[in-house]
């Protein structure tokens, strides 16, 4: 969003809350003061009739004839009332006048007259449903109570206000649209005059990527723009490129333009016949023109980076875990010969080489023994987590696989069964199952591995750095597979059915 909207929005938005609130206190206070001004005048002129002498006089003496011709006479003044009524004592009606011509009312004025009374009575009546005030005052006669009056008066109506208070806010939030887009316009073009006319994001990638230059001054540092011009800006010297790496480039470069995140960080590509790492940054120099600076990692970087995202911690966790069976194994012997238990030491020890067995001629058929190694850690540690770890028949795997590491091969593999572990430890009562399957052939390394652990979220995140439905520090496992797999020009499918889900991967060998 440019500065203008921005600007324009939040002091949109300030004025507009400013000025509901203001219109609200506004009018709350009319419409309190109406309705006590309201009030008041129903008080005065109910004081004025129960003062009345003829009124008076004429409800002694029950002359309901004279007190009409009375009230006619002076009833026409008070326009402002929408109903006057007289009784007397007894609750008998000597005169009633309503606005809307009804010829009489339907309240009980006997029971009305002995609360006024009473003093029980409240002074004014609220009458919501007819959106009126009603006052009553007892009406007396040389100290002698011989009626009241009663008087109605409609207040202003809610709905009226409603509508008026709508009308204000509408003419107002016109208005104060005008003036925040006046104001943000202005706002924005002195704040931009000061900042060389660059918009606050721009401004903000320049600085970013100014800052990644010089953090970077000891790698390689290239250019490539929209007229596939190949620029060298590092004094770091430029190898001649081949074809095949000015189109690996081209592919970054057009990748990154259509990427939100306008970068891409540690992505592994092959340069000169060599494997580099490369960060590539989008550079918006104008609306014709975007160029993406290129950041290749020098040796010593790549095998620092190289130690974070390749299969070294998988390697790290494996001997832990052998040297942990190893030493507990060692520890059981060691108590079987204190005890002088030696037939035990025999039958254990055979025991222990059975399983060897058993587990070795599982994976008889993988040859890499960096994978074998791999494997068999991943199998026993399953065992303890009580997860049936399979390494299915007919797997095989060749010793060297060409152009493929089998550091990558350990990064995939590994990644994969530690993402089927945590799936499957979400269930306790639940036969845990993991299927591996690999095989190798002339030209492909294939891999699957098949679980019945928690469904997919979302599979179009999951390959996403840093994305996880576990929880922070997370989720660079299956964005590094998808790189490495990016590498090999090969591809991942994902098969879910209703109880469990399958990761095939393909990779491509060069001959």
């Amino acid at each position: 969003m440019k500065l203008e909207k921005k600007i324009t929005v939040h002091i949109s938005l300030l004025i507009l809350v400013a000025m509901i609130i203001l219109q609200f206190i506004f009018f709350k206070n009319i419409y309190k003061l109406i309705n006590t001004n309201n009030k008041e005048v129903l008080n005065l002129y109910s004081k004025a009739l129960a003062a009345d002498q003829i009124i008076g006089e004429n409800l002694a003496s029950k002359n309901k004839t004279s007190i009409n011709e009375h009230m006619f006479t002076i009833s026409s003044k008070l326009t402002d009332l929408n109903s006057i009524v007289i009784t007397d004592s007894s609750g008998e009606v000597y005169f009633y006048k309503n606005k809307e011509n009804k010829s009489q009312s339907h309240m009980n004025y006997k029971q009305i007259f002995q609360k006024v009374t009473s003093n029980k009575y409240k002074t004014f009546e609220n009458n919501y449903l007819n959106n009126s005030f009603q006052k009553f005052r007892p009406i007396t006669y040389k100290n002698k109570l011989v009626g009241m009056v009663g008087l109605k008066r409609l207040h202003t109506k809610n709905k009226e206000f409603r509508n008026l208070f709508i009308e204000e806010i509408i003419i107002g939030i016109i208005l104060v649209f005008i003036i925040a887009i006046v104001l943000g316009i202005y706002l924005a073009k002195t704040i931009k005059s000061e900042i060389f006319g660059y918009e606050p994001f721009e401004l903000a990638n320049i600085h970013n990527e100014r800052q990644l230059i010089f953090n970077n001054l000891n790698n390689q540092i290239l250019t490539l723009d929209s007229y596939e011009n190949l620029n060298q800006i590092s004094e770091e010297t430029i190898p001649k490129f081949n074809e095949q790496d000015f189109q690996t480039l081209k592919e970054l470069y057009n990748e990154v333009l259509i990427r939100d995140e306008s970068h891409i960080f540690n992505r592994q590509i092959i340069l000169s016949s060599k494997r580099v790492f490369v960060d590539c940054i989008k550079i918006i120099q104008n609306k014709n023109k975007t160029e993406v600076l290129f950041i290749v990692k020098k040796e010593e970087r790549i095998k620092k980076i190289a130690e974070e995202i390749t299969g070294v911690t998988q390697i790290i966790e494996s001997m832990r875990a052998n040297v942990h069976e190893f030493k507990n194994k060692i520890h059981v012997i060691s108590g079987l010969l204190k005890l002088e238990e030696y037939e035990e030491v025999q039958k254990y020890v055979s025991k222990i080489r059975i399983k060897l067995d058993e587990e070795n001629d599982e994976v008889q058929n993988i040859e890499d023994p960096i994978i074998k190694a791999l494997l068999l850690t991943k199998i026993s540690l399953a065992k303890e987590k009580e997860i049936c770890l399979n390494l299915q028949k007919g797997s095989n795997l060749m010793e060297k696989h060409n152009n493929i590491y089998s550091d990558d091969l350990i990064v995939i593999i590994g990644n994969l069964i530690e993402n089927s572990v945590d799936s499957l430890n979400l269930f306790k009562n639940r036969k845990k199952v993991i299927d591996i399957k690999i095989s190798e052939t002339k030209n492909n390394i294939f891999i699957s591995i098949t679980d019945n652990g928690e469904k997919i979220v979302d599979s179009q995140k999951i390959f996403q750095m840093g994305y996880s439905s576990k929880g922070n520090n997370r989720g660079s496992g299956l964005a590094l597979i998808k790189n490495l797999v990016s590498l090999y020009h090969g591809k991942i499918d994902i098969v879910e059915e209703s109880e469990q889900k399958t990761f095939n991967i393909l990779l491509t060998k060069e001959g």
